[in-house]
């Protein structure tokens, strides 16, 4: 999603300052593994398996079924969106960064840095310890490769935390 929305951001002259792509495998590529349409038993196994729920929450139903629907439908969105090849569309001027999990297995070092093939100006992939919520499991590893390498994004927040708010003037 956040690929196609740069790609129509540049189309109409207002890229972005940068584009982030973790635990994603480029979309000439397959899903290895189709996980959205298994019943909800083998789908939570599965999710339990790659490290993204624990067998506890399994437990509770009324978390289960918030949270299933949402997680189903972010699998279904990896596992249909693809492209044949990178010749479809030019490669995206944006300034992108590439990141993984050391042991995803969901989105391989080599199947993130694929792409490549669809980018222009690309750092990484950066390998971050942790499986395929290693953002979660390494929140400040992830974070402090993004401000690493956006950090012109971050300067101007900077600046605005500290201007004293309107209650203080």
């Amino acid at each position: 999603m956040a690929f196609e929305t740069c790609r129509l951001l540049e189309q109409r002259g207002h890229a972005p300052q940068g584009l982030i792509i973790s635990g994603c495998h480029a979309p000439h590529l397959h899903s290895e593994r189709q996980l959205s349409h298994r019943d909800d038993a083998d789908f939570i196994a599965e999710l339990i398996d790659i490290g993204g729920c624990s067998p506890e929450l399994r437990e509770n139903q009324e978390l289960m079924s918030l949270f299933l629907p949402l997680l189903r439908a972010d699998f279904y969105a990896t596992e249909s969106y693809h492209y044949d090849s990178p010749d479809v569309c030019p490669p995206l001027r944006t300034p992108a960064l590439l990141l993984c999990g050391s042991h995803d297995r969901e989105a391989s070092w080599q199947q993130v840095d694929a792409w490549r093939q669809w980018l222009s100006h690309v750092t990484g992939p950066v390998v971050i310890d942790g499986d395929h919520f290693y953002p979660i499991q390494q929140a400040r590893s992830f974070f402090t490769q993004i401000v690493r390498h956006f950090p012109h994004a971050f300067s101007a927040m900077t600046a605005l935390q500290k201007q004293p708010s309107t209650s203080e003037r």
